[in-house]
C-alpha cells in the first residue's frame, strides 16, 4: 500500500490544528461545523490569514460546552493576535461580546437598550465567573 504525502504549509498546518482542537471538544456536529465555517474564513484570508490561538480556541470551546443550554454565538471573530471573539446579539436590543484571552480569562462586554436608556457593563473574569445574560437562552 502506498502512502500519500500531504502538502504542508502554514494554512494546512493551522487548519489541521483547528480541526483537531474542534474534534477534541466533542461538540454536536452542527455546532462544530458552524464554528469551523467561521474560523476557516480567517484561515483562508488571501494574503493575510489569521491563525486562531490554540489556548483561546480551547477556552471558547470549553465555555460553549459548559453552556450547552444556551444558544451558540451569533458570530465569531479572530483578532490579529489570534484571540477568539464570540458575539451574541439581537439588533437594537442587546449585544454580548466575549474575548477568550490565551491567559485563561474572558473579557466581556454587555450592552442592552432599555426604556430607561442604554445599560453597559464590562469586565475580565475566569470563564466560570462571567455573568451570562438570560437573553441568550436557547
Amino acid at each position: 500500500m502506498t502512502q500519500t504525502q500531504v502538502a504542508s504549509g502554514p494554512y494546512v498546518d493551522a487548519a489541521k490544528d483547528v480541526a483537531d482542537i474542534l474534534e477534541e471538544a466533542r461538540l454536536p456536529e452542527p455546532l462544530k461545523q458552524s464554528i469551523w465555517g467561521s474560523l476557516a474564513y480567517f484561515l483562508e484570508r488571501d494574503g493575510d490569514p489569521i491563525e486562531p490561538d490554540s489556548k483561546s480556541l480551547r477556552l471558547l470551546l470549553s465555555f460553549i460546552s459548559d453552556h450547552k443550554d444556551r444558544r451558540p454565538p451569533d458570530g465569531l471573530g479572530v483578532t490579529k493576535e489570534g484571540v477568539i471573539e464570540a458575539m451574541w446579539e439581537t439588533p437594537k436590543v442587546f449585544r454580548w461580546t466575549l474575548e477568550f484571552l490565551p491567559a485563561g480569562k474572558v473579557r466581556w462586554t454587555y450592552i442592552e437598550q432599555k426604556k430607561e436608556g442604554i445599560v453597559h457593563d464590562t469586565g475580565i473574569d475566569r470563564p466560570d465567573a462571567v455573568p451570562v445574560p438570560e437573553r441568550i437562552s436557547a
